[in-house]
């Protein structure tokens, strides 16, 4: 990057650290002060981290099928990291509302790394399967601009940027037979208040889970970005999303595989 473009950078960061810190939102930034490739966006997503000091317990991703990124205008996988404070494990959990008030809730297929997994060259599914256990969990994803980003690569850039709109992630019951989910149809139910279920997101927009999860961490290698035993990885949503305002009741019904309710209070 050339010296302007990263005082721009570094200017986003700042304000977008500070946004995440306080709960208010930014305008959007100017065209010249958006980041103009992925290489920027990533650099202030990383500018970000450093500012807010938060440990990294694992890694939220997004546009993780072909579907999805014809659907949002994107070319390719949209990572962020997921803090230690943002990292809850369980199946019935109290959430501060007021941290959560402008999410947006999305039921998916996590991991978690059984195994440290050094920056090094790709790695195949078959390498990477036995060193994860898969669980159900629920993303919630924000967006520190105060107005929608543009569609597509622009947008997409905006939202590398900020975290990749990563909010929080939680990590519920592991999936006991992995190998017998058949997770492009399995349906899950996410209600809000007992209210109708939000639809069904269909196979071509889900993720192969452990597909997703090989690119995910060939992406974050090829960074030179390793990951640690412990680590979360979430790799795309079963549904539309929800909000999650406060008061309010939120459950992702997974069938036979759990459940998770959320409380915002």
């Amino acid at each position: 990057m050339t010296p302007d473009r990263r005082d721009a950078m570094e200017h986003l960061a700042v304000l977008l650290a500070a946004a995440w810190s306080s709960g208010r939102a930014i305008p959007l930034p100017a065209p010249n002060d958006r980041p103009r490739d992925r290489t920027e966006a990533y650099a202030a997503q990383a500018r970000i981290a450093e500012l807010i000091g938060d440990p990294v317990a694992g890694w939220k991703a997004g546009a993780t099928s072909a579907g999805m990124r014809a659907r949002d205008g994107q070319d390719g996988l949209i990572t962020g990291r997921v803090f230690a404070p943002r990292l809850f494990f369980g199946a019935d959990l109290v959430l501060p509302a007021a941290d959560y008030t402008q999410a947006r809730a999305e039921p998916e297929f996590a991991f978690v790394l059984a195994a440290d997994l050094p920056a090094v060259g790709p790695r195949s599914v078959a390498e990477i399967a036995p060193l994860v256990r898969v669980h159900i969990a629920i993303e919630l994803v924000a967006s520190r601009y105060a107005e929608a980003a543009p569609w597509g690569a622009e947008g997409g850039l905006l939202g590398l940027a900020d975290n990749g709109s990563g909010a929080a992630l939680v990590i519920g019951p592991e999936i006991a037979q992995p190998d017998r989910v058949d997770y492009l149809h399995h349906p899950v139910a996410l209600t809000l208040n007992d209210g109708p279920p939000a639809p069904q997101a269909p196979p071509e927009f889900r993720a192969a889970p452990y597909a997703a999860l090989a690119d995910v961490i060939n992406h974050l290698g090829a960074r030179g970005i390793g990951l640690s035993a412990g680590m979360a990885i979430t790799v795309g949503s079963a549904t539309d999303t929800l909000p999650t305002p406060s008061g309010s009741t939120l459950k992702a019904d997974f069938g036979a595989l759990g459940a998770i309710t959320l409380t915002f209070a």
